[in-house]
C-alpha cells in the first residue's frame, strides 16, 4: 500500500509540474486533437475529486466514529487519490480552456481557483499526518471547492440556472 501511495504522490507531483508548464506557456501552446479530447473530459472527471474530498472531510471530522488502523490507511489513500484526480481534472480543464470556446474573462476566475485547489489537494498530502493542520486545510479546500464549482457551473449553465424557474416570465 505504501508503494502505491508513493507512486500516486509522485504522479501528483509530475502533474503539478505539467500544470505550471501549461500556465507559463499557455499563449504558445496549440492543443492537438488528442489532448482536446482529453480536455473535453474535464466535466466528466471533475465530479470524482469533489466526491472524494467530501468523503475525506466526513472521515476526518468524524474520526471518533471511524476508528482503527484500516480506516486511517483508507483515509490516507483517499487523500492521495483525491490529489491525483484533482490534478488530472485541473490539467484537463487547462487543455479545455486552451480551445478558446469560453471567453477569457469568464474562465479566468474558475481556472485560477481550480489550479489553487489542485495545489491545495497536493499540499494535503504533505500535512496528512498532522491532524491539527489537516483539519483547517481540508476545510479551506472545501470552501475553495465551492467557489471553484460555482464559477465552473456559471460557465456551463449560466449564472441564473438554479433560480431561473422561480423567476416570473
Amino acid at each position: 500500500m505504501e508503494r502505491l501511495k508513493r507512486v500516486v504522490a509522485d504522479a501528483v507531483f509530475a502533474f503539478q509540474i505539467l500544470i505550471v508548464f501549461v500556465l507559463l506557456f499557455e499563449s504558445a501552446i496549440t492543443v492537438p486533437a488528442a489532448l482536446q479530447s482529453f480536455g473535453r473530459m474535464h466535466p466528466l472527471l471533475l465530479h470524482l475529486p469533489i466526491g472524494l474530498l467530501i468523503i475525506a472531510v466526513i472521515l476526518l471530522f468524524g474520526r471518533r466514529h471511524f476508528q482503527g488502523e484500516a480506516m486511517e490507511a483508507f483515509t490516507d489513500l483517499l487523500l492521495h487519490v483525491t490529489a491525483l484526480t484533482a490534478s488530472l481534472t485541473t490539467l484537463m480543464g487547462l487543455f479545455l480552456s486552451l480551445e478558446g470556446s469560453f471567453g477569457a474573462d469568464q474562465i479566468a476566475v474558475h481556472k485560477w481557483l481550480g489550479v489553487i485547489l489542485s495545489f491545495v489537494c497536493w499540499g494535503l498530502l504533505a500535512i496528512r499526518k498532522k491532524i491539527s493542520l489537516l483539519k483547517p486545510a481540508i476545510g479551506a479546500a472545501v470552501v475553495l471547492l465551492i467557489f471553484t464549482g460555482h464559477y465552473g457551473a456559471n460557465l456551463t449553465h449560466g449564472s441564473d440556472f438554479v433560480l431561473a424557474p422561480l423567476r416570473p416570465v
